[in-house]
């Protein structure tokens, strides 16, 4: 498997520094420009201005809120433009995470390891680029990223987080993957759409710190007495590409998908 920091930049053989020239004449001539890819969503491409390689998103939010349904609503959303994933999906059943998706997923592909072990970033990274190699993956969804990191007491958890983003930050960089990593929320008792920062993160700063999207998905559900009304949004929370911050977006399920909210949707 060929890693894209595999070729020789041609230069002075003895040193280890590199022109900016010879540097720019490499990437023009073996690092191809990968098109953006958009989420389908029109409000979020216009703020997001798609996603581009190299960058990782962290999605966040209280448990059962819809982080899942939204990346297998991206999923679909990407193979309908022809981008491929590939998806570690730790946290559901597969049973389960394939009635996720219309039709169980039968018109669907993406890619997932025939077999995948938590605590193994270097695994995982190395299934990536086999994937990307042999079916041309662009994109990778980690769900969720707890069962990566090691729960052990003779280190400091945050360190060991923070180590474990740095590697994923990297990758995405090195091989030109779009991330999307989930991550949940700390047990706080009351949380509101509005209240949902970057501090309610668990266990790790350092995930917020290295991250190009911090994306929270909500949903809240009122009682009127006789029935129930579910309400879902996605809060863009900051974005390093655009100036996108605290910016919230309507969600209604339709069929096995999120879709924005528009007005015939109200």
């Amino acid at each position: 498997m060929t890693s894209r920091q595999d070729y020789i930049i041609e230069g002075d053989d003895d040193s280890t520094i590199v022109s900016s020239l010879d540097y720019s004449k490499f990437l023009d001539e073996n690092v191809p420009d990968l098109p953006k890819v958009y989420s389908g969503m029109e409000v979020m491409d216009k703020y997001l201005e798609g996603f581009e390689e190299g960058e990782v998103y962290l999605v966040s939010g209280k448990p059962k809120h819809g982080k899942s349904l939204w990346i297998k609503s991206l999923i679909n959303s990407f193979y309908t433009q022809g981008v491929l994933s590939i998806v570690f999906s730790y946290e559901e059943p597969p049973k389960q995470f394939f009635r996720g998706f219309e039709d169980n997923g039968k018109k669907l592909l993406f890619y997932m390891p025939k077999l995948k072990k938590t605590f193994d970033v270097d695994g995982m990274l190395n299934q990536a680029i086999e994937a990307r190699d042999n079916y041309g993956t662009r994109v990778m969804f980690i769900d969720n990223g707890q069962f990566l990191a090691h729960r052990v007491t003779t280190s400091r958890l945050d360190a060991v987080i923070g180590d474990m983003m740095l590697q994923i930050k990297n990758f995405a960089n090195d091989e030109g993957y779009i991330i999307f990593l989930i991550w949940h929320l700390k047990k706080e008792q009351v949380v509101s759409l509005k209240s949902l920062n970057d501090s309610l993160i668990l266990d790790s700063a350092m995930l917020y710190a290295l991250c190009d999207g911090l994306i929270f998905l909500y949903r809240e559900v009122e009682s009127t007495g006789l029935s129930t009304i579910e309400s879902s949004y996605l809060k863009l929370h900051s974005h390093r590409r655009t100036p996108t911050y605290e910016q919230i977006i309507p969600l209604v399920k339709k069929g096995k998908y999120f879709k924005e909210i528009d007005v015939g949707d109200i």
